[in-house]
């Protein structure tokens, strides 16, 4: 009888290597049945069971076939993808902050957040391009024309051109502002722009023209025009939680009211409108609205200091908490802070604050410890983002399938032949 009477072949998923892009590789184990020495198949079978500890049970599959193509197809496949990036969503793991500072962006592991790693896009990028948030190991450069980008895996999609419609009179400007989600119901990713006309002496809102984009139909179309102004960051409306965009407004009536108005990528329309925590009255606070770990979060910045609310129970009002409170000589006067992520052990808060430095802000000690990383800029923009194998060829979330596509070149190849 030979020595190895079978073979099992798992596929796993092996992270990249230092210089963030993420490599697929097709890892085969083989289990050993020799009688002749049962203490040898014992040790291959606890390192088969090391390996599968950190695989889905669901992607764990008896591959007779040996062809590679069949493999790939199994990594390709959109189940696959979205079982990879659900375990890292709800295991906390694989996740990183993509941080800009001009054209230049680099990844920091928040498992250490030690050192920050340059990232070279694979699209020219000028010195005034951003990003908006991320979704699902996605983001937005708002950059003319707008990117999408997997920074993990280097996928990249450049979005067609879309002129606007609208003429504003001499007396106005325009300014663009860039969404970006998932719409669940359709499994499609969509970017909104809004482009904004305001007066260029009082910058009074005048109206809006509201484009969005569609990745699995590659193509923009115009929608109703928003009835309310964007409270943007950087040129993103960059709030997106449960398929839906967010933005704080503040009304007139009664003085410096605010709300939190909703947009929603599923109906493509503005759908309702949340109060903001304490009362809605941030007497002589700067409102900003923000997201950690996929809770709605306001700063509010006041001569007091800093404090941060988060809302416990999406669409709730009366779920709002207060989660961090900073006042001097923690933070001096002015400082602004977005809360960025949780700690994996839930008792810390990281903050980015006023885009030069971060900080961990002990919940239980109420306490700051700021965090040094080598090798990032003196001033950037950061945004936590998870690793994830989605793609953008077609939207559907699955990632390319470079054999089938080698394979479709050099028959288009042959045929011209």
């Amino acid at each position: 009888m030979s020595r190895r009477q079978r073979f099992k072949k798992i596929i796993v998923i092996e992270r990249g290597d230092r210089d963030i892009s993420t490599r697929h590789l097709c890892v085969s184990l083989t289990l050993a049945t020799s009688r002749q020495k049962p203490q040898k198949k014992h040790f291959h079978r606890t390192k088969v069971k090391k390996a599968m500890a950190d695989i889905p049970s669901e992607l764990i599959e008896d591959i007779s076939a040996p062809s590679l193509n069949h493999r790939r197809s199994l990594i390709d496949s959109d189940r696959f993808v979205k079982s990879h990036l659900r375990r890292s969503l709800t295991s906390l793991s694989n996740r990183h902050l993509i941080t800009a500072a001009g054209a230049s962006f680099c990844s920091v592991a928040l498992d250490s957040l030690d050192k920050a790693h340059a990232i070279k896009p694979p699209f020219d990028c000028k010195s005034g391009d951003g990003i908006s948030n991320s979704c699902n190991g996605i983001v937005l450069v708002t950059s003319d024309p707008p990117v999408l980008w997997n920074p993990f895996s280097r996928d990249y999609k450049i979005l067609p051109d879309f002129p606007a419609e609208f003429v504003a009179p001499a007396a106005y400007h325009s300014k663009a502002t860039y969404g970006f989600g998932y719409d669940s119901r359709n499994d499609d990713y969509k970017v909104v722009r809004v482009l904004e006309f305001r007066r260029t002496v009082t910058h009074i809102f005048m109206a809006s023209e509201v484009k969005i984009y569609s990745l699995k139909s590659d193509s923009w179309r115009r929608i109703e025009p928003l009835p309310y102004p964007i409270q943007s960051s950087w040129g993103s409306w960059r709030v997106h939680v449960n398929g839906v965009l967010h933005s704080v407004v503040r009304g007139s009536v009664p003085e410096n009211e605010s709300r939190i108005m909703c947009f929603s990528l599923e109906t493509e329309k503005h759908h309702r409108t949340m109060m903001i925590p304490n009362g809605n009255r941030l007497r002589g606070g700067v409102v900003g609205l923000n997201l950690i770990d996929d809770c709605l979060s306001v700063v509010c910045l006041s001569r007091s200091g800093v404090g941060v609310w988060v809302m416990k129970e999406y669409g709730v009002d009366s779920s709002w908490i207060k989660l961090v409170s900073v006042n001097p000589p923690a933070f001096e006067r002015k400082h602004y802070a977005d809360p960025l992520v949780y700690s994996k052990e839930g008792d810390k808060v990281l903050l980015n604050c006023d885009n030069e430095r971060l900080v961990w802000y002990d919940l239980r000690k109420q306490s700051v410890d700021y965090v040094r990383v080598d090798g990032s800029r003196s001033s950037f923009y950061a945004e936590a983002c998870v690793e994830s194998l989605v793609s953008l060829g077609g939207g559907r979330g699955g990632i390319k399938n470079l054999g089938q596509e080698k394979e479709r070149k050099k028959e288009e190849i042959r045929k011209k032949r």
